[in-house]
């Protein structure tokens, strides 16, 4: 049936019943994946809060540094004690 518009006065109620069966289970499956997305988004902002309290609130700078001695990351504090601002301190990969 796909691609193509369906000439429903063909179909039987046997077979409608079927595709409507068909529909709700599909429509069932998409609420449960909606519902794991929501919760896997509302873990990650809880998560980022919690990563946002602990490393860019914290009362020393913090840096993340690559291998190479580039700085990845920065907090705030680091940031405010050099004087510079982050997007111009944390190199790009």
């Amino acid at each position: 049936m796909r691609g193509k518009p369906a000439d429903l006065s063909a179909i039987s109620a046997e077979e409608s019943g079927r595709l409507l069966h068909e529909l709700q289970v599909h429509k069932i499956e998409l609420e449960m994946q909606n519902d794991e997305l929501r919760k896997a988004k509302r873990d990650l902002e809880t998560s980022r809060a919690k990563y946002f309290d602990l490393f860019d609130l914290a009362p020393i700078g913090y840096f993340t540094v690559s291998e190479k001695g580039l700085i990845l990351e920065a907090n705030l504090r680091a940031t405010r004690s050099l004087g510079v601002e982050r997007d111009r301190l944390v190199s790009s990969r």
